[in-house]
């Protein structure tokens, strides 16, 4: 009922209850407590106590269930219901994935008049997805005929925004084998999944959290009294600098000792880089960087 109010799809939700069946060692700080001040008798805090170590002795076999039957069953589901037809082919941007990565990119594009054909490979997300009124088609982007009918071959762009890392790498070597041509924009979970796609060759990879990161750590600065054109300085400044190191260190993928060594050095480099910014800033009186409701010029 919990993952229902959340919108969680039926084998996340199921999951989800799997995992809260069991009690926790919280439990029997709880029972000592009671016990200590008289709440509950002997009789009912031993019960209780059984009950709480029986479920957490029998949650190992709760998620064995879950792998070897409940999950493949909704994995068959979805493996036997065919790819949908797909009636747009004339679009330049193809997005496989339509969550809440996905979901962005393709409302700012269209917004801005580019079509998009949408893909996404998890049935109940397709069908949520249509009765909110989205236009997504069910498939396997990873599959070469669903890219073709997609229009792959005249389109322009590939944007691989889904939340599955192998198949986000599974999708752009399909895509670089078969269609060269294509640009591809491609999500990362984290810093190790882009050093993945970039020595796979993917040229623009996107972290997920890490542009509303720098956002958030933009504005925290402004907040702490930071002039808002320093403050968007530093994070451009930063972007920049870290998506080099990004790539800088993507051949040492595998050793993590250099890794260690490259992320010191870097980490060195960027404060040295930054404290010299702070230094030579001078004092601005440019307020249309600031908030439109703490803008002098814009006061009523």
């Amino acid at each position: 009922a919990v993952g229902r109010l959340f919108r969680l799809t039926l084998p996340d939700s199921l999951l989800f209850a799997f995992a809260l069946a069991q009690g926790g060692e919280f439990a029997f700080v709880l029972l000592a407590y009671s016990s200590n001040f008289a709440l509950l008798s002997t009789e009912q805090i031993a019960l209780l106590t059984a009950a709480v170590a029986m479920s957490m002795a029998l949650a190992p076999l709760l998620f064995i269930i879950h792998r070897r039957i409940v999950a493949p069953r909704f994995e068959r589901l979805d493996e036997e219901r065919s790819a949908d037809v797909i009636d747009e082919k004339d679009n330049p941007v193809i997005i496989a994935g339509f969550g809440r990565f996905g979901m962005t990119i393709a409302r700012l594009l269209q917004a801005q008049g580019f079509g998009t054909t949408v893909l996404d490979h998890d049935a109940a997300q397709v069908e949520a997805l249509r009765q909110f009124g989205f236009k997504v088609f069910y498939g396997d982007a990873s599959r070469v005929d669903l890219l073709q009918a997609a229009g792959a071959t005249d389109a322009r762009i590939l944007v691989i925004a889904i939340d599955d890392q192998e198949k986000i790498l599974e999708i752009a070597a399909t895509a670089q084998r078969h269609f060269p041509h294509l640009v591809l924009f491609a999500r990362a979970w984290d810093r190790v999944h882009a050093y993945d796609l970039i020595n796979a060759g993917v040229a623009n990879v996107y972290r997920e959290v890490f542009g509303s990161s720098l956002d958030m750590a933009q504005d925290a600065l402004a907040a702490l009294g930071v002039h808002r054109y320093t403050a968007a300085r530093a994070a451009r400044t930063f972007r920049h600098f870290d998506e080099q190191q990004l790539r800088r260190a993507a051949p040492l993928a595998g050793d993590q000792a250099a890794l260690i060594d490259a992320s010191r050095a870097a980490r060195e480099e960027m404060t040295h880089v930054l404290s010299g910014d702070r230094r030579t800033d001078m004092h601005l009186d440019d307020h249309a960087w600031e908030a439109p409701d703490r803008r002098p010029d814009m006061e009523a």
